[in-house]
């Protein structure tokens, strides 16, 4: 399920300062594990500040969902906005950047805050 949901992310082209989406996923996918969303709008940037409980210490994620422009499609092997698997790898425009990282971290996190609910 985490690969797709990197697909999911790479897929969305989140273009300098577009988020196209990626925020929105992240905050519904980490909600399920009991993180609370506060959507921010700077200029034209969005970001998300995600946290668990409440008191201190905050846990909190900081990151960016947005990329650079991918530059001429041609030099691509494949759309860089689609995510692929060749070989074992996955490939696509923010991958081994932060989409694929939240992916990481929120999988991570939220497993091991589900795991603290039922101790």
């Amino acid at each position: 399920m985490t690969v797709a949901l990197t697909k999911q992310l790479i897929s969305r082209a989140s273009v300098t300062p577009a988020d196209a989406g990626c925020q929105p996923l992240i905050a519904e996918r980490l909600a399920a594990s009991g993180f609370v969303a506060t959507h921010l709008h700077y200029d034209a940037v969005d970001n998300l500040w995600l946290t668990h409980g409440s008191g201190a210490p905050v846990f909190t994620f900081l990151g960016h969902t947005d990329v650079v422009p991918p530059g001429p499609l041609e030099h691509w092997h494949s759309n860089p906005f689609q995510g692929e698997v060749r070989d074992g790898l996955l490939y696509g425009r923010g991958g081994g950047g932060h989409e694929g990282q939240h992916r990481c971290d929120g999988d991570g996190a939220g497993a091991f805050y589900r795991r603290q609910a039922r101790s």
